[in-house]
């Protein structure tokens, strides 16, 4: 009775090099996880901006005087109106408009608000975010509306006080007292949310308050639209009508596609260049690898072990350093997630362990891999017919 061929045998006495292998196969899995690990949370933050907040609430800026109801004559030439006097004019007039608007059933609130801009850092990028600066009474009519909890700190009291989640706390290493970018501006406490927030009260009475804030049970997706239908023009990004939209779902959906819809190519090149680049390293690693078994395959063949048991023996071997290398990447992907986590959570950057495409990604490299490198086995089998199996069986 024939003896079966083992690949153990051959991975036992030779540890060192089937160690090289698994590391290898095992490092290509990891790289091509951790690309992606790292570069894809710019559009998750991104998206936890834009979209988080928009099925909610919404912002628009008001572009044009000439939909609100205003004392024109404010802006005559001969007018002897201060600054602050037409300034109170514009936001009694857009407060006026948003009271109209919340009118409709499906609208909870209207808010008139001052935006206080500020950018939200990811490793390679940033987003822009608004801060709106409302009334004292309204920060609590919108913290509420939104299930938002106070995690230390207090609620804004005082002009300038801001409260901010914990992700954008992070992100800008603030703490209780801390400003951003204005001294007249003061973090009075960090709150609990499920997507960047901040708010807090405007500290200027010059401020002109053209924007108003939307808070509804998802009406409002689409703002454009809801515009339209009223008779007015709206955009996301044209100033000549009369509204401006700040955000919403539709223009959140928007602008991540803008950002990420050219950036998302990109991102597939360069995963493929580096996918082609380590395989192409494997595959030399590889055929040195087979190439050095070339000897032993004609001993077997030439004990009587057909073409067949030599080819099923390869494949054996492969196998099993490409499940071990598997095993071996899932312990290292799970060092880069707790590692990079923490990295990430400690600058406030939305990050996921589970990302479909890239898993996907992975299985269609490994098929690749496995198909290039089997191009060396091949070539051994043609090599050990030289023996004496030109009508073997393989």
């Amino acid at each position: 009775m024939k003896k079966t061929l083992k690949p153990m045998t051959y991975l036992k006495n030779n540890k060192k090099r089937a160690m090289i292998l698994i590391i290898s196969f095992a490092i290509f899995i990891t790289l091509i996880y951790g690309l992606r690990f790292f570069v894809n949370p710019m559009k998750y933050t991104l998206e936890n901006i834009v979209l988080g907040k928009s099925n909610h609430m919404q912002g628009v800026f008001i572009n044009r005087n000439d939909i609100l109801s205003m004392d024109i004559s404010l802006w005559d030439t001969d007018s002897t109106s201060t600054v602050l006097e037409r300034i109170t004019e514009v936001n009694r007039g857009v407060k006026e408009f948003g009271e109209q608007l919340a009118l409709n059933e499906h609208i909870d609130y209207v808010i008139p608000f001052s935006s206080y801009h500020i950018n939200i850092h990811t490793l390679i990028s940033s987003a822009s975010y608004y801060i709106p600066l409302v009334e004292k009474e309204q920060v609590n009519t919108i913290c509420d509306y939104l299930n938002i909890t106070l995690k230390e700190g207090a609620m804004p009291k005082e002009p300038g006080e801001i409260i901010v989640d914990e992700r954008m706390a992070a992100n800008w290493n603030l703490k209780i007292g801390d400003s951003i970018n204005n001294d007249n501006t003061k973090i009075s406490g960090i709150v609990k949310s499920d997507f960047y927030f901040a708010v807090g009260i405007h500290f200027d009475e010059g401020f002109i308050k053209r924007n108003l804030l939307f808070l509804n049970d998802g009406y409002l997706l689409n703002l454009q639209d809801y515009f339209y239908n009223l008779g007015y023009s709206a955009s996301y990004f044209n100033n000549d009508d009369a509204i401006r939209i700040l955000w919403d779902m539709e223009g959140g959906k928007q602008e991540v596609n803008k950002h990420f819809g050219d950036l998302d190519p990109v991102l597939r090149l360069v995963s493929l260049i580096t996918t082609l680049i380590i395989a192409g390293t494997l595959f030399l690693v590889y055929q040195l690898h087979v190439q050095d078994r070339y000897e032993e395959w004609c001993l077997y063949r030439s004990l009587g072990f057909s073409q067949r048991d030599i080819y099923l023996l390869a494949a054996k071997e492969f196998i099993f350093c490409l499940v071990t290398a598997i095993l071996l990447a899932i312990v290292l992907c799970f060092f880069l997630i707790n590692v990079g986590g923490l990295f990430m959570d400690s600058r406030g950057i939305v990050y996921r362990f589970w990302m479909p495409e890239v898993f996907g990604q992975i299985i269609a490299a490994l098929l690749f891999l496995a198909g290039i490198l089997h191009i060396p086995v091949i070539s051994g089998m043609q090599e050990i017919k030289t023996i004496d199996g030109l009508d073997d069986d393989f």
